[in-house]
């Protein structure tokens, strides 16, 4: 309870990967982050089989600049 006190104090967003379903899961201040929030931010999101929203860490490589990309889609595939 202190760590969610604390993070949403200073609007840190967090992330986790769930390597069994391939999804990513964030908070909502690290989708504010890639202005995907709100109604229409949540009906762009897949559903994981456990029924919450999720990305998948591909949808996440358009946020990347175009120079970083191949060094991180190979650091993933690795």
């Amino acid at each position: 309870e202190r760590l969610a006190l604390a993070l949403d104090a200073t609007h840190t967003g967090w992330w986790e990967y769930d390597a069994t379903t391939g999804c990513t899961r964030r908070s909502a201040h690290a989708l504010a982050l890639f202005d995907a929030t709100g109604a229409e931010g949540e009906a762009q999101l897949p559903v994981a089989p456990d029924g919450t929203s999720c990305w998948e860490h591909t949808a996440w490589y358009a946020h990347v600049h175009p120079d970083d990309l191949p060094a991180i889609v190979a650091a993933w595939e690795a």
